[in-house]
């Protein structure tokens, strides 16, 4: 991402020739709460290192529950990594 605009861009040019986006692996890397409600994307798939522990871990489960209400009110779809028990 050394050149933001250019990006958004190519992006936003393969949105309008309705091919779909998605993040994967959110809240790494680049793909942080800061850049999210420019992307031109469909929905996010939140990284499993966010999701794991949601069970016992309070922060984590606040993390993850904020990211859907926010990926939600934009109208994107969410997909969440690491679900193993019903509790997670």
């Amino acid at each position: 991402m050394v050149d933001v605009e250019f990006a958004l861009q190519v992006l936003r040019g393969l949105r309008e020739q309705g091919i779909p986006l998605h993040i994967d692996d959110f809240g790494t890397g680049y793909s942080s709460l800061s850049c999210r409600p420019t992307l031109p994307v469909e929905s996010i798939k939140i990284d499993q290192s966010f999701v794991y522990g949601t069970s016992v871990r309070r922060g984590a489960k606040l993390i993850v529950r904020s990211t859907i209400d926010l990926a939600h009110n934009q109208g994107r779809k969410v997909v969440a990594e690491g679900i193993e028990t019903k509790e997670s």
